[in-house]
């Protein structure tokens, strides 16, 4: 779900705060039914709104500090 976390809280407040329907609370906010479903079941069932990933996301690195700095080293001696 990326959704940021400024929408996440706009959708749970009008949830909560108002008696507007999901379709109506999604199509305020800019985002799908389904989007708008999940953040309100994800609210109610953990009581956060959180992203469940944190940190360690994306690619691992395939080179190490020690490479790293061997290639720096290698391309200001020899910048062509």
């Amino acid at each position: 779900m990326d959704v940021t976390p400024k929408k996440c809280t706009k959708i749970v407040t009008l949830q909560e705060h108002t008696a507007k329907t999901y379709q109506e609370i999604a199509s305020v906010v800019g985002v799908s039914l389904a989007t708008a479903s999940r953040v309100i079941k994800l609210k109610q069932e953990t009581g956060s709104v959180s992203p469940k990933r944190k940190g360690k996301c994306g690619h691992k690195k395939k080179t190490t500090p020690t490479d790293d700095a061997s290639l720096l080293r290698q391309s200001k001696k020899d910048p062509h």
